[in-house]
């Protein structure tokens, strides 16, 4: 089988993968069929580039030679392709974190393959330990607050939260309070409440 018109045909997968990912900013559910795909064209290459070295028998022609060069380049791509998705991937997920504080909403979660799934949580470990031995919040207050205090709005019964300040407040549903901007801040990313405008 020549090397060169298969090697042709490689690498859409591993396009469509990248491409698919970087059509939104935010985290797609995992492609694990395209990821398959990709690893099933590595070992498809792999193999025509051993049963090309083992028929040109230490002799290869220059076209044998160019189709081996064209196979090669075209694993290198589609490696490059898997590691740019992995990499942006995780990115997207500690982002996430970020954002949402240790729980992930489930809409986020069920997005993510069982190994992200294990980053997820060996990088909250890692950061939860990194403020404990600083003592400080530094998913707090991402955005550099206006004002101290902000006026909130309950969007789902959470119950009585002891907050950071020590304070115990009952959040029931449609229930307005003026909290620290450090309070609230990471139930307003999960969605349990909603800001405010003070002065409607």
């Amino acid at each position: 089988m020549a090397a060169t018109p298969a090697s042709s045909v490689f690498g859409s997968a591993a396009r469509d993968l990248v491409r698919e990912l970087y059509a939104t900013e935010t985290l797609p559910a995992y492609n694990d069929e395209g990821v398959k795909r990709c690893l099933q064209e590595l070992r498809a290459i792999n193999k025509e580039i051993d049963d090309s070295s083992r028929e040109a028998d230490g002799k290869p022609t220059v076209p044998k030679l160019c189709g081996l060069v064209s196979l090669h380049t075209t694993a290198m791509r589609i490696k490059r392709c898997l590691i740019a998705y992995t990499h942006e991937r995780l990115v997207r997920v500690e982002t996430l974190r970020w954002e949402y504080g240790a729980v992930l909403p489930a809409r986020w979660s069920s997005r993510l393959s069982r190994k992200e799934e294990d980053y997820s949580k060996a990088y909250g470990d890692a950061l939860a330990e990194y403020m404990r031995s600083v003592d400080l919040d530094v998913t707090a207050d991402v955005q550099p607050p206006r004002q101290l205090h902000v006026m909130v709005r309950v969007r789902r019964a959470i119950g009585e939260v002891v907050l950071a300040s020590g304070q115990a407040v009952n959040m029931q549903p449609g229930t307005t309070l003026l909290l620290r901007r450090s309070d609230a801040e990471a139930l307003v990313r999960r969605g349990a409440l909603e800001e405010v405008d003070a002065d409607a």
